[in-house]
């Protein structure tokens, strides 16, 4: 991730623009839990007002939604681009882009090898199909970056 951040957010890629929201997240034993954690954030899709206890309603909120679909993802950026923020402006405008960055991408293949229950390879699936089915649709600007140790590839 050095450097590529800031590059993006400075125009790297002039097709997408410079605004950038960002969900950071390490998928760990529980990928799609973390990847609502993160979307979940003020920062990138989540109420900007939101006290602990909503925040967390959030989480569950948008870690259900994930969960639905292949295509979860993509229908939480459509959700959240036509909402309206307390001045009536769009709360996620159409010129801003989402990047979801899985850092350690790694984790999952440990934590699938890990944890030999049905339910965690169905998890780790099902998380690799939310980020394909977020890139592979056209309407939302979403792009997924992953990192992964050397030695994994």
């Amino acid at each position: 991730m050095a450097g590529l951040l800031p590059a993006l957010q400075g125009g790297l890629m002039a097709s997408a623009g410079s605004d950038w929201r960002i969900a950071i997240l390490r998928p760990g034993g529980d990928p799609i839990g973390n990847l609502a954690r993160a979307l979940s954030s003020p920062a990138v899709l989540g109420s900007q007002d939101a006290e602990q206890k909503g925040a967390d309603m959030q989480a569950v909120m948008t870690e259900t939604t994930l969960r639905r679909s292949s295509l979860g993802l993509a229908e939480l950026v459509r959700r959240a681009r036509t909402k309206l923020d307390a001045d009536g402006q769009p709360f996620f405008p159409d010129y801003e882009n989402l990047l979801v960055v899985v850092d350690q991408f790694e984790e999952l293949f440990r934590f699938k090898q890990l944890i030999e229950e049905e339910k965690s390879q169905e998890d780790a699936a099902a998380f690799v199909k939310l980020l394909l089915g977020a890139v592979g649709q056209k309407t939302e600007k979403i792009y997924v970056v992953l990192t992964m140790r050397s030695d994994f590839l």
